[in-house]
């Protein structure tokens, strides 16, 4: 807490297994509080009055994101892609990262969570 962001660099650190990947932030701006799933949250972040928050998604703008972030998702998991999908008669994984295969597990994380 009390730590200064910027956007686009380092915003949090997560782990899975041997994986350690950093999320970019997506706005500049002090941290206030540091959470897990369980609390709803995972930073909570005070951007100040003078920060741009333009390119932050808004309401309408937040489903068709995460539909297109869910496709690319599909495509990096290539075969294994059904196994997110319980349409197709899958399984609800509590924890999609470990259905990563593990070949390619720190590119997907990376890809997906924009680290760079």
């Amino acid at each position: 807490m009390g730590e200064r962001l910027q956007v686009n660099g380092p915003g949090r650190y997560f782990r899975n297994g041997k994986s350690r990947v950093r999320v970019l932030s997506p706005v500049d701006g002090e941290v206030l509080a540091v959470g897990e799933r369980e609390a709803g949250f995972y930073l909570k972040v005070n951007p100040g009055n003078d920060s741009d928050l333009r390119h932050l998604l808004k309401g309408a703008e937040v489903y068709p994101w995460m539909k297109r972030e869910i496709e690319r998702l599909k495509i990096m998991l290539g075969a294994d892609g059904d196994r997110i999908s319980l349409s197709g008669g899958g399984v609800l994984l509590d924890n999609v990262a470990a259905g990563y295969p593990e070949s390619n597990r720190e590119n997907i994380l990376a890809q997906m969570l924009l680290e760079s």
